[in-house]
């Protein structure tokens, strides 16, 4: 039966997270709106582009003739910026072919301002670089002759300016999370993003986690020699932090042809993985233990087992619609999963740690189908994940459905049926954003649902007022019948600053996260991008009717872009504990936004 009071505690928390969030967006909206927006970091590029080049825009060119293409590429380092420019030099400039050759239109075709924004996404998406802007203009060229009467008028032809900056491409980029002086996770790559100007990727890279480090590589070409083609390849080596010994390792190969653009009818992918590693339950950088529940016994058996999967997948994709886009896929997969305890256990101790703690071993071999829908609209924000740089998100109605068979007959250990489901929504209203979702998945297998998750989540931004905006998050998931012992945190590391990393975990738990930040506009020092925010965090991991704990924090931050060897911000965080007794301040140290609000952080925070 329902622990009924156990219902209100959970009501009473959630109504006060959520009046919390409600005032602060109440207080946001008095604030008055900007009189008029003021110029971006990449407006003022762009002017200065213009005027270099002798270009003037031209209004309203919707429908009319593209006569020529003009690419004007800038270095990483600009001459009214304070970085010396001598250092170009060891920058290889992106090659003008990289650039056309992903252009969805060519001299002779109508302007389209779909298809302009469509090209504006796809070459920020390359990641090589800072700033990318087309425009309409008017430009006579020397030695050309004069256009004719009316030629240059509302019908006729204009020129385009595709404007690119280039982030600096050999660099040695990190990712990392610091909560209270501990190293939670430090990722530093040696990379080559945009290898001889081309827009390929190499790089060397060492992760360093609470027990382990590891070094390896990455290889990626978006257009295998020059063509239709993309190529992934990852490798790394794992050894044990305290004393260097070897550990496991694991990589990825994968080819196929991506969808390049909204018109393209098919693309295919073939992957291949495997992992061969060590798998640990941490709290922070402690190691958690194990009890056996039928003994009166404390085995404290350490919670690491060895972990080895191989994987395999192929599939062709179809994309069709236009007012709403379908993309339909189908192939096979294949996977085999073996987890095995590690220490000198008895076997009723090895029997019970492989039933509680270990995920089974499932071997699945399997055709399954996925569908995909969205509209392709978009609004371009320029300070969600970072500042004064245009960030694309996609709006309205999406959904993705799958469906995958595991049988025995093609050599599944048993007959199963896996279903997922996520739909959203997403709307910028005012400039504001919105963002709902919803998924649920499940597994049938052997006549019992089992695997089962549930999420929903709700996030946004208040329009940008004069000292800034709101963005708030509220995340609930939840599990049932979860045959991993799924290990579920919740700490400094992942959106409840003020505690330390892991701080509170559960094994197949729930989960409930809020987050609300004021995040102020930035302020511009020598194109150095510096912002503030205030936070309030409050979450809760529990497992059933008991154990619902919902924590708070409160505290200050401060946030930094440099735009010419990043697009994304860092970040620093002093966050002070609502509960228990005594008073703390843990301090945060990472990258990226704490809040994410945007599909692009999502994919760089699961990474």
């Amino acid at each position: 039966m329902t622990d009924r009071p156990f219902q209100q505690r959970v009501l009473r928390r959630t109504y006060a997270a959520l009046a919390t969030l409600v005032v602060l967006a109440t207080t946001a909206l008095a604030l008055p709106a900007r009189a008029g927006a003021e110029p971006s970091y990449e407006d003022g590029r762009l002017a200065r582009a213009l005027a270099d080049g002798g270009f003037e825009l031209v209004d309203a060119p919707e429908g009319r003739a593209i006569r020529k293409i003009h690419v004007v590429r800038h270095d990483v380092l600009a001459e009214d910026e304070p970085f010396p420019t001598v250092f170009n030099v060891f920058h290889t400039l992106t090659h003008e072919s990289a650039i056309r050759r992903e252009l969805l239109f060519a001299p002779g075709d109508p302007w389209s301002q779909p298809r302009i924004d469509e090209t504006m996404r796809n070459l920020r998406a390359l990641g090589i670089f800072t700033i990318v802007r087309i425009v309409a203009v008017k430009v006579h060229d020397p030695g050309e002759p004069e256009p004719a009467a009316g030629a240059e008028g509302a019908d006729g032809p204009i020129d385009i300016l595709v404007l690119t900056r280039d982030i600096w491409s050999i660099r040695i980029e990190t990712s990392f999370q610091v909560t209270d002086g501990f190293i939670d996770e430090l990722a530093v790559t040696l990379v080559e993003r945009n290898l001889a100007g081309r827009n390929k990727n190499a790089a060397l890279r060492f992760t360093l986690l609470p027990r382990t480090f590891s070094i390896g590589d990455t290889f990626y070409d978006p257009r295998l020699f020059g063509g239709a083609l993309a190529l992934t390849q990852t490798f790394d080596l794992i050894f044990n932090r305290s004393t260097g010994s070897p550990e496991g390792s694991r990589g990825r190969l994968a080819v196929g042809s991506p969808f390049r653009n909204l018109r393209q009818a098919w693309s295919w992918e073939a992957a291949v993985s495997y992992d061969d590693v060590i798998g640990r339950q941490l709290s922070s950088r402690d190691l958690l233990t194990y009890d056996v529940p039928e003994t009166p016994a404390v085995e404290a058996i350490p919670r690491v087992w060895d972990a080895n999967q191989v994987a395999a997948s192929a599939q062709i994709r179809y994309q069709t619609g236009t007012l709403l886009k379908h993309r339909v896929a189908g192939g096979v997969a294949g996977s085999d999963r073996a987890l095995t305890p590690r220490g000198d256990l008895s076997d009723a101790e090895r029997d019970a740690f492989e039933r509680d703690v270990l995920a089974p071993d499932r071997r699945q071999i399997y055709p399954f189908v996925t569908w995909t829908g969205f509209t392709p609209e978009y609004e371009t924000f320029i300070d969600l994940a970072s500042f004064g740089l245009s960030e694309d998100v996609r709006l309205g109605p999406w959904w993705v459905a799958q469906l995958a068979f595991p049988l025995e007959a093609f050599g599944s250990s048993d007959d199963a049926l896996f279903w997922s489901l996520a739909v959203g929504f997403v709307a910028a209203p005012g400039g504001g954003l919105i963002d709902l979702q919803a998924e649920l998945a499940g597994r049938l297998e052997q006549g019992r649902v089992i695997d089962q998750q549930y999420t929903a989540r709700l996030r946004g931004a208040t329009p940008r007022f004069v000292l800034g905006r709101l963005v708030a998050n509220a995340y609930l998931e939840a599990r049932v019948q979860d045959t991993a012992s799924t290990f579920v945190t919740l700490g400094g590391d992942n959106g409840l600053r003020g505690y330390a990393s892991q701080a509170f975990y559960g094994f197949g738990a729930n989960r409930v996260r809020f987050n609300a930040e004021w995040r102020t506009p930035p302020l511009v020092i020598a194109s150095a991008h510096i912002g503030g925010v205030v936070f309030w965090d409050a979450g809760a991991v529990w497992n059933g009717a008991e154990g619902f704990d919902l924590r708070q924090s409160a505290g200050l931050g401060v946030r930094l872009l440099f735009p010419q060897f990043n697009r994304f911000t860092f970040r620093f965080d002093l966050g002070v504990p609502l509960d228990g007794d005594g008073f703390t301040v843990l301090a945060t140290f990472g990258s990226l936004q704490a809040v994410p609000l945007t599909s692009t952080e999502d994919t760089l925070l699961s990474q």
